[in-house]
C-alpha cells in the first residue's frame, strides 16, 4: 500500500531535509509565510500590500522548489500528488487562456478569471517545495506551533479592523455577524484548533504548552461564539475523529475541559441566546443552501459543460452562487476540473482509513499523527461543502499545506514500517 521509492538525497525517511543551506533557507521561508498568513485579511487594508504579498510569497517559494527539481538525484517524497498538482495547474492554465480576461470593473485591474484562479495559483507553491524538499516532524511542529500561536494574534487583529475594543462590542459582533468572514476565516480557525490538539501531545516543554493551550482555548471560544454553523459541526466531527482513533483519555479531558471553558465563556459574553438560535431554531429547517446548490447544477447544460466547464471567468455576483466549492468547480471547470482539485485529498482520506484499519493497534503506529493528517484532509473536503477553500486568501495557503501534512505522513509511515519489518526479522 505504501510505495516503496528512492532514499531522499539528503537523508533517510525519519531525517529528511534540514541541514544545507537551502534546506534552511526553504524552512525559514515556510515558517515566515505561515506566520505572516493567518494576518492576510488585515494586511489587504494596506494598499499594495494585500496586492503583491501574496504574489511576492509564491515567486519565492516556487524559486526554492525549483532549486530542488534542478537536483537529478532527487526525487519527490509526494510524487503521486505532485504529479497531480502539475496536471491541474496545467489544465487551469487552459482554461485560463481560453477564458474571458475582459477586466471586472469591481475587481480594479483584475479579470474575473484571474481572481477566481489567483489565491490557488499563489498557494500552490506551499505543497510543491514540500513535496520537492521534505519534512521532518521537528519543522512540521515548528510551522504548526508558528500557526497556532499567530492565530490568537489575528483574531484580535481583526476585531481591531472591525474597530471592536470592548466586551460589549464582541457581544453586538457575535450577534450580527457583520464584517467578519464567517465563511473563511472562522472555518480557518478549526485548522490551528486541531494542530493544538496535535501539538499538546507532541511538544515536551511546559513552556510551550501552557502558550499553546491558551491559544487552543481563545480560538475555541472564538468559533463558538461567531455565526459559522459549519465550523462548529466541523469542531465536533474533528473531537470525535482524534478522541476515536487516539483513544486517549488526556484528549477527552481536554477536549472536555475546553468545552467547559466555551460554555463558561458563552455565559459570561450573555451569547447563550444567540448561540441557541443558531443551533435550534426553526430557521434552520428553512435554509436555502441545498437550493443554491441545486440552481447551480441546473446552469450546468450541455456534456461539454460538465466535462470541461463554463469558464473560469464564471462570476458568481452576476449568476448563481452555490455555496458549494465541488459544485462550482464543476461549474467553471467541469468534473474534469473537480476530480484533479480533489482527487489527491479523497485518496489521502482513504488510504489514511486503510492504515487505521490494518496498523492502527501496532505499538508502532503514530495514532496522533494519523488522526491530525485525517483532520488536515477533513478539512478541505469538509469546508468545500460550505464555501471555497480552494479560493480563498487565507484558507488556500492551509489547503495545500494539509496536502503537504499527508505527504510529511506518508514519508514518516513508510520508514515506521519498513523499522518495524526489520525488528520482526
Amino acid at each position: 500500500m505504501l510505495e516503496s521509492r528512492k532514499m531522499y538525497p539528503h537523508g533517510n525517511y525519519l531525517m529528511p531535509p534540514g541541514s544545507s543551506t537551502i534546506d534552511k533557507w526553504s524552512f525559514y521561508t515556510l515558517l515566515l509565510y505561515f506566520a505572516i498568513q493567518p494576518f492576510n485579511n488585515s494586511l489587504d487594508l494596506i494598499p499594495l500590500v494585500g496586492s503583491y504579498l501574496d504574489l511576492l510569497w509564491s515567486v519565492a517559494l516556487m524559486a526554492l522548489a525549483s532549486i530542488y527539481a534542478t537536483n537529478r538525484n532527487a526525487r519527490p517524497v509526494g510524487s503521486f500528488e505532485l504529479k497531480i498538482v502539475l496536471i491541474l495547474v496545467a489544465y487551469l492554465a487552459f482554461c485560463y487562456v481560453v477564458a474571458d480576461k475582459d477586466i471586472s470593473p469591481e475587481l480594479g485591474s483584475a479579470s474575473r478569471a484571474e481572481y477566481n484562479l489567483r489565491y490557488l495559483i499563489q498557494s500552490v507553491p506551499v505543497f510543491i517545495l514540500v513535496a520537492m524538499r521534505g519534512l521532518n516532524r521537528k519543522e512540521l511542529n515548528a510551522i504548526l506551533t508558528t500557526i497556532v500561536l499567530m492565530t490568537p494574534f489575528s483574531i484580535f487583529t481583526a476585531y481591531r479592523d472591525l474597530q471592536i475594543t470592548s466586551i460589549s462590542g464582541v457581544q453586538n459582533f457575535a450577534n450580527s455577524g457583520e464584517g467578519i468572514h464567517y465563511n473563511s476565516y472562522v472555518p480557518y480557525t478549526t485548522f490551528p484548533l486541531f494542530a493544538a490538539v496535535y501539538l499538546l501531545s507532541e511538544v515536551k516543554s511546559k513552556l510551550l504548552r501552557i502558550p499553546i493551550a491558551c491559544s487552543f482555548a481563545l480560538i475555541a471560544v472564538f468559533i463558538f461564539i461567531n455565526p459559522s454553523r459549519q465550523s462548529v459541526v466541523f469542531v465536533f466531527l474533528g473531537a470525535l475523529i482524534v478522541v476515536a482513533l487516539t483513544r486517549s483519555i488526556k484528549k477527552l479531558l481536554l477536549i472536555a475541559t475546553i468545552a467547559a471553558i466555551v460554555a463558561f465563556s458563552v455565559e459570561k459574553l450573555d451569547l447563550t441566546s444567540r448561540v441557541e438560535s443558531r443551533f435550534f431554531s426553526e430557521q434552520l429547517l428553512e435554509t436555502t443552501r441545498t437550493d443554491l446548490m441545486a440552481e447551480g447544477l441546473d446552469t450546468i447544460k450541455g456534456p461539454l459543460d460538465w466535462l470541461f466547464g463554463m469558464g473560469l471567468d464564471l462570476d458568481l455576483d452576476d449568476g448563481v452562487n452555490p455555496h458549494n466549492n465541488y459544485i462550482f468547480s464543476v461549474m467553471r471547470t467541469g468534473l474534469l476540473g473537480m476530480g484533479l482539485m480533489f482527487f489527491p485529498f479523497v485518496r489521502a482520506l482513504g488510504k489514511l482509513t486503510i492504515e487505521f484499519i490494518k496498523y492502527g493497534k501496532q505499538a508502532w503506529f503514530d495514532s496522533n499523527f494519523a488522526s491530525f493528517t485525517i483532520i488536515t484532509v477533513l478539512f478541505v473536503l469538509f469546508h468545500s461543502s460550505f464555501g471555497y477553500p480552494h479560493l480563498d486568501q487565507i484558507n488556500a495557503p492551509i489547503v495545500w499545506f494539509g496536502l503537504a501534512v499527508w505527504v510529511v505522513y506518508q514519508r514518516e509511515m513508510l520508514s515506521r514500517l519498513k523499522m518495524s519489518v526489520n525488528i520482526s526479522n
